[in-house]
């Protein structure tokens, strides 16, 4: 269990393997992005294979990774399809003031799947 339930609201997990093919660690939040989800928050990111909460993937690696939302109950229900969007991002120098680098979204470059909601009731 990696957290308990709360009243009015379900978990939304996305199971994906993802490598790091880089040569700079790859920040995990919001790599994969629930779309037409209203009120949906980003839970966080744990590795499949023992559960352990994962921030970044470091160059090189690759893991099986569970992504997960909190949405409201009524939102979604098994059958359902859920599109799920990843972001092309760049690896890039931020402003002067603020120093070093960031991984940074496109704003239209991206890849969509859709995805059948299943799972125990």
């Amino acid at each position: 269990m990696l957290a308990p339930a709360t009243p009015g609201r379900r978990y939304l997990a996305v199971v994906a393997t993802l490598r790091n093919d880089g040569t700079v660690p790859g920040r995990l939040r919001n790599e994969l992005d629930v779309r037409g989800i209203p009120n949906k928050e980003f839970f966080g990111v744990w590795r499949f294979r023992d559960g352990s909460q994962i921030q970044n993937l470091g160059p090189g690696l690759e893991e099986q990774l569970v992504f997960a939302w909190t949405i409201p109950e009524t939102a979604l229900s098994f059958g359902d399809a859920v599109t799920v969007r990843v972001w092309k991002k760049k690896y890039t120098q931020l402003m002067v003031t603020y120093g070093g680098q960031e991984w940074i979204d496109s704003e239209t470059e991206y890849g969509e799947t859709v995805l059948t909601v299943a799972g125990r009731s």
